[in-house]
């Protein structure tokens, strides 16, 4: 590759970055905040109840008249296990860690959730103190790690 090859595919992504980033809503209501994701929106988790599993999707929102903070939800797809004890007891114990940095402080918040066979109503969890501007957010489970996903979001 040459420098010029580099340079242009280097502009070219901060400019879709700056784009992508940079287009925060007008009105003054709670919207999907804009990011750019890494790894999905799911978290594919494995539990200890009966080897557990299934994913929880990820939603981050924000409102611009509450400038930095972001409202997390977590929504369970529905988990499933091995019988039979799975059958006697249909419920996996995960705890979802949080993580946040703003450029200045790590942060971490660790959410516990029970999750059954069926999909869930989201858990919303709101985020105080996460700073404006971009921000690394990163989801995953303790204490199993699990694919979590990652993203940079921006916040009002």
């Amino acid at each position: 590759m040459t420098m010029k090859t580099i340079t242009t595919r280097a502009l070219v992504t901060v400019a879709a970055l700056s784009t992508l980033l940079l287009a925060v809503p007008l009105t003054a209501s709670a919207a999907p905040a804009p990011r750019l994701g890494v790894l999905g929106d799911d978290i594919w988790v494995m539990g200890n109840n009966a080897f557990c599993h299934g994913a929880i999707h990820v939603g981050i929102d924000t409102n611009p008249a509450k400038r930095g903070q972001a409202t997390i939800s977590l929504t369970s797809r529905g988990f499933t296990g091995n019988q039979p004890a799975w059958g006697r007891n249909p419920s996996c114990k995960i705890n979802v860690a949080i993580g946040y940095w703003s450029g200045i402080q790590y942060r971490e918040k660790i959410i516990p959730m029970d999750l059954g066979p069926r999909p869930q109503a989201p858990v919303r969890v709101n985020l105080r103190g996460v700073g404006e501007g971009i921000n690394l957010m990163s989801f995953t489970t303790h204490p199993n790690l699990n694919k979590g996903v990652s993203y940079y979001v921006q916040i009002p």
